[in-house]
Parts: structure tokens; C-alpha cells; sequence
């Protein structure tokens, strides 16, 4: 029964050291996770870089799920480590480990420098995107620096599509300038009646009533109401009389006398 109860026993405690999560052993390529370094060299080996995968709480949390076993020390209070996979075996692990002998504990920030822990691997919780290290022997950092900066891919800017040309276009007969110009408005103003038009526009009556009166015209014939809008009134002189009849009645008086002198002259010389 008790060979049964130490078997269960180490079941048990080899079931509380399986990590939470998948560990990779190389640095973390995901800001959100803590990269966790071991340098077991002063014990025969090199040093191991894992990631945790996740983002722990704690540093012990973060050695755990790299894939790491750590012993704590049983009569010293709080979580002393003394032991990392089992190593140092010669380590009792009931009290800290001697000065010159122990698992020193170590922060950093990546491309940074080691910084020595002011607390226990179970009160520190690392923040996210920093490394953990772990060291045995006179408290020396690890002897690996700090992984450097992840670098994100250069994303190469997408190829553009090549753009159809455009198809040709031939040119466009110029317009003929005189097909296009507008036409040209009516004038809607009138001229003013130039005063040679309203002399003979009045004195056309007068003549043919001065003829009628002399025997030369139809003595019936009336004169012909001017349909054209009326002139202006002849200008007067000093005496009043109107002077458009006056030149008219004289110019009629100069025919009636050429013609009489004509006829007399013939008279007197038939042969003429």
C-alpha cells in the first residue's frame, strides 16, 4: 500500500509540471508572449531559448509553460527555486542554495540587458513581449544577451493594374465659323423721316392743287390722303406763310412760263 500511495504520489507531481501550453524552443515571434532563456552551462550544458506561447502570470507560470521543471526548496519560505529540471542534483533543495551555487533570476527587455530580479519567480508577473532568464551559478547573468527585436516583413505594396489605354480619338473637323455664328437680329428701330422725304411727302398734294387750279390737271381728281405717318410741319417764316407751297407754286409757274415761250417762238418760226 505504500509503494502504491509513492507512485501516485509522483503521478501526481509530474502532472502538476506539464506546461500549460505548447512551448516553442526558439524567441517569441508574437509580441503577446513571454520569451523565457536557461543557461545551464556552469552544469555541463548550453543555453535553451523557448517561447511560452501565451502571456503568463508569473515568472514561475512562464518557466513552467516553456516545458521547464523547477523544485522549490522545501523549509524556505516563499517559492525558492533550487533546482531546474533536476539540476543541480547534489542541491538537498531544503534551503536556499549556497551564494557561490544557485538559480539567479533575470529580466529583460528584448534587444535590451539582463536586469536582476528584485522578487520571486512567483510573486513577478513579465509583461508581455519581455524575456525571462535564468542562470546557475555566483549570480552572474545569462551568458546569451537577450534575444533582439522581432522585425516585422516589409509588406510589399500590391501590384498595380496595368490601365488599358484609352482608344484614339481622330480629331474633329473644325466648325465653319459662318455656319455656327448666329444670325444676325432684325433691326426693330426705325430712322427718323429725313426731311427731303417730308418736303415731298407734303408738297405732292399742293402741286396737284395748284395744277388743277391752273387748267392743267383734272378738275375732279382729289388729292390722295397720305397714308405714311405725318411729317413734321414745315418751317415758317417771319410773315407766317407756309414756305413748302410757296417753292411749289413757283416751280409750277416756271413750267407754265417756259412752255408758253416755247410755243411762241414756234409760232413766230415754224422752221425752228
Amino acid at each position: 500500500m505504500r509503494l502504491r500511495a509513492a507512485l501516485l504520489g509522483r503521478l501526481a507531481g509530474t502532472a502538476l509540471a506539464v506546461p500549460a501550453g505548447p512551448a516553442a524552443a526558439t524567441a517569441c515571434t508574437d509580441s503577446g508572449a513571454v520569451t523565457v532563456v536557461v543557461d545551464f552551462a556552469s552544469l555541463g550544458g548550453g543555453t535553451q531559448t523557448r517561447c511560452t506561447g501565451n502571456d503568463p502570470s508569473s515568472g514561475l507560470a512562464a518557466l513552467r509553460a516553456t516545458g521547464y521543471t523547477p523544485t522549490r526548496a522545501a523549509q524556505q519560505p516563499g517559492y525558492f527555486v533550487c533546482r531546474i529540471n533536476g539540476k543541480p542534483a547534489s542541491d538537498p533543495c531544503q534551503r536556499t542554495s549556497p551564494a557561490d551555487a544557485y538559480w539567479s533570476y533575470w529580466h529583460a527587455q528584448r534587444g535590451g540587458s539582463w536586469t536582476y530580479s528584485s522578487l520571486g519567480p512567483a510573486d513577478y508577473d513579465p509583461p508581455p513581449g519581455t524575456v525571462e532568464g535564468w542562470a546557475f551559478g555566483a549570480g552572474k547573468p545569462p551568458s546569451s544577451a537577450p534575444p533582439p527585436r522581432t522585425v516585422a516583413p516589409a509588406s510589399s505594396p500590391p501590384a498595380s493594374r496595368p490601365t488599358a489605354a484609352a482608344p484614339a480619338t481622330s480629331p474633329r473637323p473644325a466648325a465653319d465659323p459662318a455656319a455656327t455664328a448666329p444670325a444676325a437680329a432684325p433691326t426693330t428701330s426705325r430712322r427718323p423721316a429725313s426731311p427731303a422725304a417730308s418736303a415731298s411727302a407734303t408738297s405732292a398734294p399742293t402741286a396737284t392743287a395748284t395744277a388743277s387750279a391752273l387748267g392743267t390737271g383734272d378738275p375732279t381728281a382729289s388729292p390722295t390722303p397720305a397714308t405714311a405717318p405725318l411729317a413734321d410741319p414745315p418751317a415758317t417764316t417771319s410773315a407766317g406763310t407756309r414756305t413748302g407751297p410757296l417753292l411749289a407754286g413757283g416751280l409750277v409757274a416756271l413750267l407754265v412760263a417756259a412752255a408758253g415761250v416755247t410755243a411762241v417762238r414756234r409760232r413766230r418760226d415754224p422752221g425752228a
